[in-house]
């Protein structure tokens, strides 16, 4: 996981485990959430640019799995899900493929994950 505030100095990385109280918090996040693909999930992904401001923030959160079983009866392991926020543009991967995307209040549970991972 790493996440990034301005006027901060760069980007900031944690590992959270199953044991740490912020693993069901952030799971329950995402599992609560609704989501719905962007259009521009349609056309290929470009450079993204952001003019930066104070209090400004992205975060990317990525959930590694060992030999996890999918319903087609796939099993992975590595990076399977990742979700990233760029300053308030949402993206989803999930083994290998990528959608951008919003969220029910999208601000709000954007902070809410944000928050959560820079608890410590």
């Amino acid at each position: 996981m790493t996440y990034e505030v301005h006027p901060d100095d760069g980007m900031k990385q944690c590992r959270i485990e199953k044991d740490d109280p912020r693993f069901l918090l952030i799971t329950n996040l995402i599992t609560a959430q609704r989501y719905r693909r962007s259009i521009l999930s349609l056309f290929p992904q470009t450079t993204k640019t952001h003019r930066l401001q104070d209090g400004d923030f992205k975060w990317e959160l990525g959930c590694v799995a060992s030999d996890a079983a999918l319903q087609n009866g796939e099993v992975v392991t590595g990076n399977v899900i990742h979700i990233s926020s760029f300053f308030g543009e949402l993206e989803i991967s999930f083994i290998g493929k990528t959608w951008r995307c919003t969220a029910e209040n999208q601000e709000k549970w954007i902070a809410e994950m944000m928050d959560t991972m820079h608890t410590e």
